[in-house]
């Protein structure tokens, strides 16, 4: 570029161009020369003169070749769970068989008293039990029966280990026993119902019994319950106890019942 400034110089140096012409033609020149590479873009506004012309290069249209979307996989429907079966019903539980009614027990047998013998021979009517029995033997149907069947009755009694033998005599008429407030019966206290030896009168040991007139009154009392139970199991115990193992009710005498030896 140096060397062609020279030139350009040497040729119209002689023609009074300023340095600001010079500059300008040269930059002229400059920018229509083909080889000049403006570095600084300073021919940018100029018009240059083409160059030669430089052989256009076929444009070779391409068609774009459409390319289809791609779809994307359509994503795969979820499959459904198969409905949910319906819970298959548990077949209806089988009704267990009916139970069957548990056979009832034959209603429970009473419990047997223990064995009660009591048999009747005419005017005497004879009783075996087991002392704890008495109650009960005297309270059957056959001994009340018998009772009533008489207006008056007394009898002989006879212990043996723990069965006791009741002999009870029938008679046709009364007593005609005389009546005795307890108050009177002058003998030591066992109970509030009786009373035994030893006594202020008699030579003989008793056991008075107060609620009782005599043996058929006695027999009486307990079916109607107006002697319970442990009246007459208490009153046996202490008959055996103070007058041993035989003994016999009389009656005769006075109108509460008694028993002696």
């Amino acid at each position: 570029m140096h060397n062609r400034w020279i030139t350009f110089l040497m040729h119209n140096g002689g023609r009074g161009l300023t340095m600001r012409e010079l500059r300008r033609a040269y930059r002229v020149e400059s920018c229509a020369d083909p080889n000049y590479v403006d570095n600084k873009r300073r021919c940018r506004n100029q018009s240059t003169a083409p160059s030669k012309a430089k052989a256009k290069r076929a444009v070779v249209k391409v068609k774009p070749v459409p390319v289809k979307a791609v779809k994307a996989p359509a994503k795969p429907k979820a499959h459904k769970a198969p409905a949910a079966q319906k819970a298959h019903k548990a077949p209806a539980a089988q009704k267990a068989p009916a139970v069957q009614k548990a056979h009832k027990a034959p209603a429970a047998q009473k419990a047997q008293a223990p064995e009660i013998s009591i048999e009747r021979r005419g005017h005497r009517l004879i009783i075996e039990c087991d002392e704890g029995n008495v109650y009960d033997a005297l309270n059957a149907s056959a001994t009340l029966s018998f009772a009533r069947a008489h207006p008056f009755i007394n009898g002989d009694f006879k212990v043996t280990g723990r069965k006791i033998n009741m002999s009870i005599k029938g008679h046709t008429v009364a007593s005609g026993a005389s009546a005795l407030p307890w108050a009177q019966i002058m003998c030591e206290t066992v109970s509030p119902v009786i009373k035994a030896s030893p006594c202020r009168v008699g030579s003989t040991n008793k056991v008075f019994f107060k609620k009782a007139n005599d043996l058929g009154d006695l027999i009486a009392q307990i079916s109607r319950g107006g002697v319970s139970r442990g009246d007459v199991t208490s009153l046996f115990e202490h008959l055996h106890r103070i007058l041993g193992a035989n003994y016999y009710n009389d009656n005769r005498d006075v109108h509460v019942l008694h028993f002696k030896t």
